[in-house]
């Protein structure tokens, strides 16, 4: 959150000595447009793909317990009550603890190397989910999962705030974040595919987890040694693109590129009003959309569809929320303006769920399915 509300802010004061030192500094370069626009797209070529792959396989380990119960998995478990609630909840009780002090690693180790290490870690804790045989250990899984998952998406923001200048960021982020809903169409079809799958010694939901699971260690093996550390030492980049990509992030900041961790200018963020201001933004809709991450399966499989249908249905609205977000994340961008562009994702998202608690839904079981909050709320992050 403090990434994006500090490397996406345009109502910055009057640019420094510093600033136009550093806009000097690219101008003596001679850097033309079209050199700049080649630039971009390679890194929109050689870094997004995997990006907002890693973020879709984050993505999937986390929400699969949503598609693993509707097909009966917390009864083969011996959950009851509200147990299921309880993994949900215990998965974000790490993910806010460790947050900052992994991302912190992040800056300090780049996020080439942090991350995939944290893709193994939740990836391997997808795969001894789908062995767990009881509440306390699908308890511990969740909870080591929350610590693996937690700087993934911070990381990845900071990652590219190396690579990005400011009125570039709201459009990857975007495409990025954009994996987020595509993970939840992807889940619903890999659930739907998997639950045909009959064994006399397996549950379904357990290829489910193996599969995602699997799937998330063997791309961040890929990752590791894909992803530069940082421009200056990708060995895809020639002597001039590298001293065009450094002079071209810090034309359009105040700080020092390949700077040393401070540990006090990480929590300098917090003394600053406009950070609480986004903090409350981020609460207001993160919680109900972590619930609708969560329990969209659930809430579709209310409306009375069979195991296999509901996770078919689950498809269309991470579908249409992904739309919604890179129109606004591309018109943030093209506008350079954010306010507004959150004030109508929130807007929309609200309409979704004012909807939903207003009307009968076994009645009116297509304007529910309408109504879905996941499409309507999942942008407000990037842009944050």
């Amino acid at each position: 959150m403090e990434h994006l509300s500090t490397v996406l802010s345009k109502n910055d004061p009057s640019p420094t000595t510093t600033e136009k030192s550093n806009e000097l500094e690219l101008d003596m370069l001679q850097v033309s447009s079209h050199e700049e626009q080649a630039l971009r797209w390679k890194f929109d070529l050689y870094l997004l793909p995997p990006l907002a792959f890693m973020y879709l396989c984050n993505a999937l380990d986390k929400g699969n317990v949503g598609n693993a119960k509707t097909d009966g998995w917390d009864k083969d478990i011996g959950l009851t009550g509200n147990q299921y609630y309880l993994l949900v909840m215990i998965f974000y009780v790490p993910f806010c603890l460790f947050g900052t002090p992994i991302s912190l690693l992040v800056k300090k180790f780049s996020a080439a190397r942090v991350l995939p290490i944290m893709m193994v870690g939740f990836g391997s804790m997808s795969i001894f989910a789908g062995i767990a045989k009881n509440f306390s250990e699908i308890f511990a899984i969740r909870f080591f999962l929350g610590i693996f998952e937690a700087p993934m998406l911070p990381g990845v923001v900071f990652y590219l705030s190396t690579f990005y200048k400011r009125d570039e960021l709201a459009s990857r982020v975007g495409i990025f974040y954009a994996a987020a809903s595509i993970a939840g169409a992807f889940s619903g079809l890999i659930a739907y595919g998997v639950f045909h799958v009959e064994s006399p010694k397996y549950h379904s939901w357990q290829f489910l987890f193996w599969i995602e699971g699997g799937g998330t260690v063997i791309f961040a093996i890929f990752a590791w040694f894909w992803l530069p550390i940082s421009p200056s030492v990708w060995r895809l980049l020639n002597d001039r693109q590298k001293a065009v990509a450094r002079a071209r992030i810090r034309s359009d900041s105040s700080v020092t590129v390949d700077e040393e961790l401070n540990i006090r200018d990480a929590f300098r963020p917090f003394l600053d009003p406009i950070y609480w201001l986004w903090a409350l933004i981020s609460l207001s809709f993160g919680v109900p959309l972590a619930s609708v991450n969560n329990f969209l399966p659930q809430i579709v499989a209310s409306l009375g569809y069979s195991t296999i249908r509901t996770n078919l249905l689950t498809v269309a609205p991470n579908i249409v929320g992904t739309v919604a977000l890179l129109l606004l994340t591309f018109s943030s961008d093209y506008f350079r303006e954010r306010s507004i562009h959150i004030c109508i994702a929130l807007a929309t998202g609200i309409t979704g769920f004012v909807i939903l608690g207003s009307i009968d839904v076994f009645e009116h079981r297509r304007v529910a399915y309408t109504a879905s909050p996941k499409r309507l709320s999942t942008h407000v992050w990037a842009m944050v």
